[in-house]
């Protein structure tokens, strides 16, 4: 997270989040409810090699997934 606080410190802007749900020290969801509010334009695509229906519906619900990848 902090790559992207530097990033919209110096004005910068991500186009495009794309993060895997089951992450080493965060979930893909609550990497992108931080993200979000630094970079709101940004596109969001979370992937996951595990079938979880919970975690895609809850993350379309809180982050408007743009795409979800299986």
């Amino acid at each position: 997270m902090g790559f992207v606080r530097q990033l919209t410190a110096r004005g910068d802007r991500i186009a495009l989040f794309l993060v895997d749900q089951r992450m080493p020290l965060v979930s893909g969801t609550d990497f992108l409810l931080e993200a979000l509010p630094l970079q709101p334009t940004a596109r969001r695509v979370l992937l996951t090699a595990y079938a979880d229906s919970n975690a895609a519906i809850d993350a379309i619900n809180k982050v408007k997934l743009n795409h979800y990848l299986l």
